[in-house]
């Protein structure tokens, strides 16, 4: 059996690294496997991307060329619109690379148009790294349910204005995905799985749950002193973790609550004992006093970077509204860190309650305080971070990851 995975990157963010990591523990459990990107970044020579000059250019200007409708749509949802009319790849690049089966993640940014999907005639299982497969251009909803009922004009978003994006990009993926004959989605938590069964589109097509999967060896837990040493970060110090690409500006990733949250906890705990790590973005030019000395690491790590960082803190925390399956929830899980979120999306199937971490109330900034103030200070934490690492060893190792598709792709085949 030869497997084609397909995504746009093969290193950066979150659904990237999944895709690779999936990719990498296929071929270690003996399926013969390769990755097809439009942008190379690492030196797997099992990874494929254009050599053609013409092709890399193509590759380069492709989000731009993609992108162009959202000029004439106005939209209160601030995530990510992918209209996904235009393609960098052609299905005879595909072809040439003879699967018998393709397995799709992410693969926006003008690498894969909704006409180029709907004419793969392998069997396909495709992963759901977010809503964008059955929902409009838009990678998460905001709340709304135009993917269930179907996208219309009297259901538009008030706020909404000019051309229907959303609408003109699913009523071709109702069109279009009609022909995918043989296609299994995999959502990554149950939440994800609810929705796609929920949509309109996929509503009667094949869903099944598999947890995304890491290297449990490189993240693992180390010697929190030792590694603070290293780090130059205080021994004394409760260190909390936060992290997220663009954290500022991502309102998606909740960053608006953590100052209110932060200034509860001040109110909670008093002691200067805290000390806070941003994680995925620069010191911004205007800083956002949280109350606790906070410091910024950056973005561009590599996995031994960021598994160093978690063994050296105390507790991750992701205030996130919509969530799938956060890679930094459960990297953090994986170095023995608890972590506290809102009881939103994904979170549930990582974070078990008082378990190995704290699931707030959705968007009760004290709460997140006092789920904090919680974990840090009022529970057995040696429990907490046991259970945590215990939950990775269970259900999200590669291995388990791969056995779990081979099964899927053993299914379809036949």
């Amino acid at each position: 059996m030869k497997v084609l995975t397909i995504n746009t990157n093969d290193s950066m963010g979150g659904a990237a690294r999944a895709a690779y990591n999936n990719f990498r523990g296929l071929k270690n459990i003996g399926v013969e496997s390769k990755m097809f990107v439009a942008r190379k970044t690492t030196n797997d020579f099992d990874v494929i991307a254009s050599e053609n000059k013409f092709r890399k250019f193509i590759s380069l200007i492709a989000p731009h060329v993609d992108g162009l409708p959202n000029k004439y749509h106005k939209s209160e949802n601030e995530n990510l619109h992918s209209p996904a009319w235009f393609s960098s790849t052609s299905k005879k690049n595909i072809e040439e690379m003879n699967p018998d089966l393709i397995h799709i993640h992410w693969v926006q940014g003008g690498f894969l148009s909704v006409k180029l999907i709907s004419e793969l005639s392998k069997p396909i299982v495709w992963t759901l790294h977010d809503m964008w497969p059955f929902s409009g251009a838009e990678h998460y909803v905001n709340g709304t349910e135009r993917y269930i009922s179907g996208y219309h004009k009297n259901n538009k978003p008030e706020k909404d204005m000019g051309f229907d994006l959303n609408k003109w990009v699913w009523n071709r993926k109702k069109k279009l995905f009609r022909k995918l004959k043989n296609l299994t989605l995999v959502a990554p938590s149950a939440w994800m799985a609810r929705c796609a069964k929920d949509s309109y589109i996929f509503k009667d097509q094949r869903v099944e749950i598999i947890p995304v999967g890491l290297n449990h060896n490189l993240y693992c837990p180390r010697n929190k002193n030792m590694v603070r040493e290293i780090l130059k970060i205080s021994k004394e110090k409760k260190i909390i973790l936060i992290g997220a690409l663009d954290f500022h500006k991502d309102k998606r990733k909740g960053g608006h609550f953590l100052k209110e949250s932060f200034k509860s906890l001040k109110k909670i705990n008093s002691k200067n004992d805290i000390e806070i790590y941003i994680l995925g973005t620069s010191e911004p030019k205007e800083k956002i006093d949280f109350g606790f000395k906070t410091n910024y690491y950056g973005s561009n790590r590599d996995d031994l970077s960021l598994a160093l960082l978690y063994s050296a803190v105390d507790l991750f925390v992701a205030p996130s509204i919509e969530e799938n399956f956060a890679a930094t929830v459960f990297e953090s899980l994986s170095c023995g860190i608890p972590a506290v979120a809102f009881d939103i999306g994904g979170m549930p199937d990582m974070i078990d309650h008082k378990n190995n971490g704290y699931l707030a109330k959705p968007f009760d900034v004290n709460d997140l305080a006092q789920g904090i103030n919680w974990v840090l200070f009022d529970s057995n934490y040696n429990k907490l971070s046991k259970n945590a690492r215990d939950f990775i060893l269970r259900e999200c190792t590669l291995e388990i990851q791969a056995k779990r598709y081979k099964s899927i792709y053993d299914s379809m085949i036949k």
